[in-house]
């Protein structure tokens, strides 16, 4: 560049460099992504390939902004605060790349343990009936001795010592997240005495 004046003189020519950036790619998130409490977040960009070592990833989370080299987001151990819409912009320098679309996660909680009861004691040959605590939304899984049962109150007719008596426990399931196990409820199937001789 060259400055002339009025009368005709001239400046010394001067130069400037400038340097002209590439917009980033718009990031490609994959979908929608449901978990339960204490489970691993992760969100990847499905085009991480199209980017070279100088850009740097912005995500924009439900807690803020975190802003780091590494294209997938990860949060080792999910909780309640994590649950919201996730979106991201890559950044080379100055230049942003068009938002990526908005993906949603969904942390669903932990169901409490089942509180359990039985009607034990039962006599061979009666019915035992298993209770659990009613969770709203919930499937149930019992196990114990020669037995397993998707109901929440599962009965066995015509208990039997040798086979029925023992511990049950039960784990509820709610939006695919398990329970811990309830506690243990042990029943106890007594011999019924024999039938009295009249004479």
């Amino acid at each position: 560049l060259v400055v002339k004046d009025a009368s005709g003189c001239m400046s010394n020519q001067g130069s400037t460099t400038i340097n002209v950036k590439v917009q980033p790619q718009r990031p490609l998130l994959g979908g929608n992504q449901q978990l339960c409490v204490g489970a691993p977040l992760n969100i990847s960009v499905l085009n991480s390939n199209m980017y070279g070592s100088n850009i740097l990833f912005e995500w924009h989370t439900p807690n803020g902004i975190i802003t780091q080299a590494a294209s997938k987001l990860m949060i080792p151990v999910s909780g309640l605060q994590h649950n919201g819409e996730y979106y991201l912009i890559a950044k080379n320098g100055d230049c942003l790349s068009a938002a990526s679309e908005i993906i949603t996660v969904t942390v669903h909680p932990i169901p409490p343990a089942p509180a359990v009861s039985s009607n034990s004691p039962v006599c061979t040959g009666d019915t035992l009936r298993l209770y659990a605590s009613a969770i709203p939304g919930a499937t149930y899984s019992w196990m114990g001795p020669t037995f397993s049962s998707g109901v929440q109150n599962p009965t066995i007719p015509q208990a039997d010592k040798a086979t029925h008596e023992g511990c049950y426990k039960v784990t509820a399931t709610v939006n695919g997240c398990i329970s811990p196990n309830s506690e243990n409820v042990c029943v106890e199937v007594r011999a019924r005495p024999p039938a009295p001789t009249i004479l």
